[in-house]
């Protein structure tokens, strides 16, 4: 029972850096840490500190198994180590065990960092600390003068598992205004990184003057910090990008075995999870920003996930481009026409389509139906097809709409998901003013490629007054929808 409660407590000490077994507890150790026993709280999380950020750690408690020779592993153990850390206090000032590895490590022409945590004087220890560099922690701030024992340990030797110089700039920031219990491994995903650190709870965190502070430190302004009860999770525009792949995506289980009866790729997140969403569950998309390219793209990229998964008897797709877009999809057989060019075209097949809503609803009423999920239950031989209409620069299209018809298109909103139509509008004029608060109501989801300045818009498209900073390019988006935002990565 002993030993696997000393398993469980080594366990709980190595969840750094996204370690889950006892890596950090094997092999040659960069800092041999001597404490008393008295001090072991202090000692435990000097060691979480160092290891959190790449150093590989000898701390007894830990690592000492039962059975083992204690003078052996000692002297194994501090011969191999680079550094000696002395927890220092009168308690360790009178331990024999103390006494015996801080004069190994003198013996051995280590270097020995006392990290004094009270005001006593050294009396056996002495001899053994005349020349070594003090660093004191006394007034048990400790958080806080952990920051300095790194550097100084930095200076001499560099961790094994080194954070890059992006990282250590990132952790430089958090570590002043936050207490760090944890520091996540980087992530790479498409154009960007992800730092994550799982932080004590601060209600009186300034999240603004931590994003600046970054921003400055790294001078990369395409960065967006992601900030949770618990957790800072700053996303870093890579140097280099790369963009993901449409086969390397849709031949994946997170969409291959999805369920939904419209389902595509919303994109991969941070985490480098394949993200999939049900376009008949959600209604409507809104997909806007600077470029032009990048929402066509994007569009381009759902609608070859709606194709790889139905047939042209489950689905007809309507598409429009008046810069002539959507080329590659005009021999399709799941497209209802030739893609439209023009506005009036494009303002033709939308009249009908919300005539076309209202038959449904009329032949639902007729047979019992709710929704077209009970009609094609109710009628298996004789299903009824989704319809999908993508619009590319919705705003050509509006400016020919009619008070009576912006009433009639609004119901058609609110309706059109009950009976399997679904709009996917995209626009490069990130205004407000550009879809009516009834219309808004319907669009759960939207994707957004840009930075809003505008109060209103930010709060119609994002839910809040705060603008939202993107990479331009590399169809690096933010997924917006009523229960929050997730940054994600779409694919060419």
């Amino acid at each position: 029972m002993g030993k696997n409660k000393e398993n469980k407590k080594s366990e709980k000490l190595n969840l750094k850096l996204g370690k889950k077994d006892k890596t950090i507890s094997k092999g040659e150790k960069d800092v041999f840490i001597s404490y008393s026993s008295i001090d072991e709280k202090i000692a435990e999380e000097c060691c979480n500190f160092l290891e959190s950020r790449g150093y590989n750690c000898f701390f007894a408690k830990r690592d000492i198994d039962f059975g083992d020779d204690y003078s052996i592993k000692l002297n194994e153990t501090i011969e191999k180590a680079k550094v000696l850390l002395l927890i220092f206090s009168k308690h360790a000032d009178q331990s024999k065990h103390v006494r015996a590895e801080v004069g190994l490590a003198f013996s051995n022409e280590k270097i020995i960092i006392p990290y004094k945590i009270d005001d006593f004087a050294p009396k056996n220890l002495n001899y053994f600390l005349q020349l070594s560099q003090w660093l004191n922690g006394s007034d048990g701030n400790h958080q806080k003068h952990f920051i300095d024992l790194f550097e100084r340990i930095y200076t001499i030797i560099k961790p094994q598992k080194l954070l890059s110089e992006e990282h250590l700039a990132i952790l430089s920031v958090v570590e002043k205004h936050a207490v760090i219990t944890e520091i996540r491994e980087p992530i790479s995903c498409g154009c960007f990184n992800t730092y994550q650190f799982i932080i004590e709870q601060n209600s009186k965190l300034n999240t603004n003057q931590i994003l600046t502070e970054v921003i400055n430190n790294l001078n990369n302004f395409s960065i967006v910090l992601n900030a949770l009860p618990k957790c800072l999770s700053f996303q870093v525009e890579k140097l280099s990008k790369s963009v993901l792949k449409i086969e390397d995506v849709f031949n994946t289980p997170e969409f291959t075995q999805s369920t939904g009866e419209l389902v595509y790729v919303a994109g991969c997140n941070y985490s480098q999870k394949i993200i999939t969403c049900d376009l008949a569950s959600e209604g409507h998309l809104f997909v806007f920003g600077v470029v032009g390219w990048e929402t066509q793209k994007y569009v381009e990229f759902v609608i070859n996930g709606l194709i790889s998964r139905l047939n042209h008897n489950d689905i007809t797709i309507y598409l429009s481009s008046i810069y002539g877009g959507f080329k590659k999809f005009n021999n399709n057989l799941r497209l209802g026409e030739s893609v439209y060019h023009s506005a009036e075209e494009t303002f033709s097949r939308l009249k009908e389509l919300t005539y076309h809503a209202v038959e449904r609803i009329e032949l639902f009423k007729k047979y019992g139906c709710k929704s077209i999920g009970d009609y094609n239950k109710k009628f298996p031989e004789n299903k009824m097809k989704y319809i999908v209409f993508a619009i590319e620069e919705f705003c050509s299209v509006q400016i020919l709409f009619d008070k009576d018809f912006e009433k009639k298109f609004a119901t058609f909103l609110a309706n059109a998901k009950q009976v399997g139509i679904h709009l996917i509008l995209t626009t490069a004029r990130p205004e407000s003013s550009l879809i009516s608060n009834l219309m808004a109501i319907d669009f759960n989801y939207s994707y957004a490629m840009f930075y809003v300045t505008d109060e209103k818009t930010s709060i119609r498209f994002f839910g809040h007054a705060n603008g939202t900073k993107l990479a331009k390019g590399y169809l690096d988006f933010y997924k917006s929808f009523l229960i929050g935002q997730d940054r994600l990565q779409g694919c060419e």
